[in-house]
């Protein structure tokens, strides 16, 4: 299976209102972020960051998924109800 095959496509987000371009809600966003985030390499420059919204105890796997990708986590920040809701990530200076 391609990496472009596992990337969402076009309507898929599964959200009434939810933009097209967004990973599917739950379990079925982690296994593509990897692949995403490989294929996004050769096309960003440097410094360039990532911001990413995330369900409830998935900070630290999607932290993981980032930090594999050579992505530097700067931060994870809360929602208004004082969990982690929002990866903030960087693609190092080369």
């Amino acid at each position: 299976m391609s990496v472009e095959s596992r990337i969402p496509q076009p309507g898929t987000a599964g959200t009434p209102g939810t933009p097209s371009a967004t990973l599917p809600p739950g379990p079925k966003g982690l296994p593509v972020l990897g692949p995403l985030l490989e294929l996004k390499k050769d096309l960003l420059g440097t410094g360039y960051r990532a911001m990413l919204e995330f369900g409830d105890g998935q900070a630290e796997p999607i932290g993981r998924i980032f930090s594999n990708a050579d992505w530097r986590v700067e931060s994870v920040e809360e929602d208004y109800s004082h969990r982690p809701r929002i990866l903030i990530a960087r693609w190092p200076e080369k």
